[in-house]
């Protein structure tokens, strides 16, 4: 919604910042209703398959970097003194996906302001 309300008035820079007093978006006009509508359209767009991360979103196991080893005082370093290396693993979605939906970005409410 905060996208939406953002081009619906045209952006945030007043034209005295745009070269040669243009200004680069136009106020759309949009009503509260047909905000709301926008956005619910724009939600309709996620793909189920993706909400739930079955085939063909569906993803494999991955490990990644995370840091070093060790706390905040001390890295623990190898044989070569090079810091060790922390993975995260992600574990495996299968074919048929997750039971619980992927969270919205940052848990925020579309439609909040």
């Amino acid at each position: 919604m905060q996208v939406v309300d953002f081009y619906n008035r045209g952006g945030d820079f007043p034209t005295e910042n745009a070269p040669a007093n243009v200004r680069l978006l136009q106020p759309l006009g949009l009503t509260q209703s047909q905000k709301d509508d926008l956005v619910a359209f724009l939600l309709s767009l996620s793909d189920e398959r993706v909400r739930f991360a079955r085939t063909p979103f569906n993803h494999p196991s991955i490990c990644l970097p995370d840091g070093h080893e060790g706390d905040q005082v001390k890295i623990q370093v190898d044989m070569n003194a090079k810091a060790i290396d922390r993975f995260r693993c992600i574990d495996a979605v299968g074919a048929k996906g997750s039971t619980v939906p992927a969270a919205r970005l940052l848990g925020l409410n579309p439609f909040q302001r």
